[in-house]
């Protein structure tokens, strides 16, 4: 996939996560759609990152390398808790797509309702450096 179709992609996904955010609590499907969908945008962003990285010269092999060095760039914003904000967020999709557990879901799907600001205001600083 190219850069600009990547960042696409992205761009959906964080959109995709949003109107799963806003499916009522009470259905059924809400906690399956949010962790379906956390996973792919946490995937297109390390991916992202990694592109975004490498005409830097910065040779990325890993999600959490990734986000360390775009926490690093400025990109997720410069506070402490933003950084431990990602990793939490690398954690839960790892825990997510390796196994599932319908209580460790449910709770992970309480946390992508704090996560996503996050996630959403991290693409729209993206974004304004590509529209610069």
């Amino acid at each position: 996939m190219k850069n600009i179709e990547r960042f696409q992609a992205l761009e959906k996904a964080v959109i995709r996560l949003k109107e799963a955010l806003d499916v009522p609590n009470d259905n059924p499907i809400r906690t399956d759609a949010l962790i379906q969908r956390f996973e792919f945008t946490i995937e297109l962003f390390w991916k992202v990152f990694k592109d975004r990285l490498e005409p830097l010269g910065i040779d990325i092999r890993s999600p959490s390398a990734a986000f360390k060095e775009a926490f690093y760039q400025g990109w997720m914003g410069q506070n402490d808790e933003n950084d431990n904000i990602w990793i939490k967020m690398l954690k839960d999709r790892n825990l997510t797509s390796h196994t599932y557990n319908e209580d460790l879901a449910q709770e992970i799907a309480e946390r992508i309702e704090i996560y996503y600001p996050v996630l959403n205001e991290t693409y729209n600083y993206l974004k304004s450096k590509v529209e610069d």
